[in-house]
């Protein structure tokens, strides 16, 4: 446990980027490790980061559905406050259209990847990073392209994608496999 991730965080901030969110990525069914001496590791960390204070970000598209009631803790004195029951509800009643946000711990599984690649991230958590922090028809840079999980997933959400990574067998795996049907326009603007 050398703090790698954090240690990546803050090198960048020191290279002038800001951290916005340290995003935890809570793995209900992560793999499971025959270890005595420790506990078994179940999360790791997304970090979200921006080159300048004010950026482009879309919460819309990444809220989820509200369970329960939802309701703000004082509303206006405006505001009416009768439920539908004939009771009182504390605030706003919630916008069932809307969805909340997400906030910065994400359940989601990993998926299973048949390839030799051990560290491969569901698409499900590249497709939320892109939705919120990628413009429609924008470009998405992955440095460590790895299996080209998030290739993929920007290919599925019509977005630009440029994949590096220093293993050459983990580019030519993502290019056999995930990325295998795209598309290279060498002619469209990056």
């Amino acid at each position: 446990l050398l703090g790698i991730p954090w240690r990546v965080a803050f090198a960048l901030q020191d290279d002038g980027w800001i951290l916005r969110n340290a995003i935890v990525w809570n793995k209900p069914n992560a793999m499971p490790e025959s270890v005595t001496d420790r506990l078994s590791g179940r999360y790791e960390m997304v970090f979200m980061l921006s080159k300048k204070p004010k950026y482009w970000f879309d919460l819309d598209p990444i809220r989820e559905a509200h369970s329960g009631p939802r309701y703000e803790p004082r509303p206006p004195k405006h505001v009416n406050t009768d439920r539908n029951d004939g009771g009182k509800c504390v605030g706003f009643p919630k916008n069932p259209d809307q969805g909340r946000n997400p906030g910065d711990v994400w359940n989601i599984n990993t998926q299973p990847f048949s390839a030799a690649h051990f560290a491969v991230m569901p698409r499900e958590l590249a497709q939320r990073c892109i939705l919120a922090g990628c413009k429609p028809g924008g470009t998405v840079l992955d440095p460590f392209s790895g299996s080209g999980t998030t290739g993929l997933a920007a290919q599925r959400l019509g977005r630009k994608y440029i994949g590096i990574d220093l293993n050459p067998d983990y580019l030519k795996l993502s290019l056999d496999t995930r990325l295998a049907n795209s598309t290279l326009d060498f002619e469209a603007e990056a």
